[in-house]
């Protein structure tokens, strides 16, 4: 057993040194590797770029061990690296096109006794037309030995950048808006819609509440006689310890078969910006915020889903036992989806802003950023709009990443 490890040793470091293209090889036990790797292959990093912004990234060489002599590297972007990285990940990301990545010095150098390099420095700047071609892209790197007789580390001499947009949007400000002369009634939004048996399904939409300031806050609604799909902010009954009543929890219903998440792990802050996906497999329900999983319900499998004929977002139309509306905060919201289909929890956190209007599955998709008026156009061919009670105020310079207005004014 000593001898077939021996010779497995023997090989592996003959197979690493003869793996390097440069003749003056220097001592087998130095590396060099893409620092932001970490020496760990199949590493990828995440870049949000917006349209017409400069997205700067950095990348450094660093060896295992200095040098009594410089060595110098170049980073080549390199579309087998890519075609690798999506085999093994199961994912479908395409090259960046070059107009949209400029690089100006793609050669490294690590001095003399140092271990890591200067800086390679690359900008991203991406198009409409990128963005709105749903498509999702990437940047793979790898580094080339140029001088110095250093081996790579394999698979740390590769990185993958994922290119994330950062989307910049206007919203419409729903439920009660003190700043659009309705302060003593509320604005909501419905749509009429085929009804259809739901076997499996996925709501998803993001949020933005002003406020947590009373229960039963109505978000989305939409019900048969046999089915129901609720979800609002806060119920009764949860209190904090100083015996005061909290709702800035997630509540969803699903009709007297499927039960309700009673109280969500979650707990919501006024004035952030938040992407709830709801996800029903056929058996169990899953619930994510901003792509992470929140809660996994199983007490919805004796319960039979429909997409009813109508769908009503911030219907304060029930009223409290003092018969006042139970909407009492501004909503801002966007990106509403209803799927057919049980999106995965990867495909929820990579598209909580934009998603391809002919995904499988899409049954609705209101955008909710027409900036102006009183209709929310449906993405999807041939299916119905959403259009409000009164012409909301719309607000600019939303951001998913947080860094643009993130409060209506309430």
């Amino acid at each position: 057993m000593k001898y077939l490890n021996y010779i497995s040793t023997i090989a592996i470091l003959f197979l690493a040194l003869v793996s390097c293209k440069n003749e003056d090889l220097a001592e087998f036990t130095n590396r060099a590797y893409i620092a932001q790797t970490e020496t760990k292959a199949n590493t990828a990093k995440v870049l949000s770029a917006a349209v017409n912004e400069v997205a700067p990234l950095e990348l450094n060489v660093r060896l295992s061990q200095p040098l009594d002599k410089d060595a110098t590297f170049t980073f080549k972007v390199k579309k087998e690296v890519l075609d690798a990285y999506n085999k093994r990940n199961g994912k479908a990301y395409e090259m960046l096109t070059e107009n949209l990545l400029k690089m100006t010095e793609q050669k490294v150098t690590v001095k003399k006794g140092k271990v890591l390099s200067n800086t390679f420095k690359a900008e991203v700047m991406l198009t409409e037309e990128a963005l709105q071609s749903g498509k999702k892209f990437s940047i793979p790197f790898a580094i080339e030995v140029e001088s110095g007789g250093v081996c790579p580390v394999v698979g740390g001499d590769e990185l993958v950048y994922i290119i994330q947009p950062v989307v910049v949007t206007q919203v419409p400000v729903l439920g009660i808006d003190k700043l659009n002369g309705v302060a003593n009634n509320y604005i909501k939004a419905t749509a009429s819609v085929t009804k259809m048996p739901l076997a499996q399904w996925t709501l998803e939409f993001n949020v933005n509440m002003s406020a947590y300031s009373k229960n039963n806050q109505q978000l989305f609604h939409t019900h048969t006689s046999n089915s129901q799909i609720f979800v609002r902010f806060g119920d009764t009954g949860q209190k904090d310890d100083n015996d005061e009543e909290y709702y800035n929890y997630l509540n969803p219903k699903f009709g007297t078969l499927g039960g309700q998440i009673k109280v969500s792990k979650s707990r919501f802050t006024p004035n952030e910006w938040y992407h709830i996906a709801l996800a029903y497999d056929g058996s169990m329900l899953y619930m994510y915020v901003n792509g992470e999983l929140d809660t996994a319900y199983d007490g919805a499998k004796a319960a039979t889903f429909e997409l009813g004929d109508a769908v009503e977002v911030i219907n304060a139309s029930i009223l409290d036992s003092d018969g006042k509306q139970y909407i009492k905060d501004a909503v801002m919201m966007s990106e509403l989806r209803i799927w057919n289909v049980a999106r995965t929890q990867a495909a929820i956190r990579e598209n909580a802003w934009a998603v391809d209007a002919k995904s499988e599955g899409l049954l609705h998709y209101w955008k909710m950023n027409e900036g102006q008026g009183d209709t929310f156009k449906n993405s999807v061919e041939n299916a119905p709009d959403m259009k409000t009670n009164v012409v909301p105020r719309w607000i600019e310079g939303v951001r998913s990443d947080g860094k643009g207005t993130n409060d209506s004014g309430n």
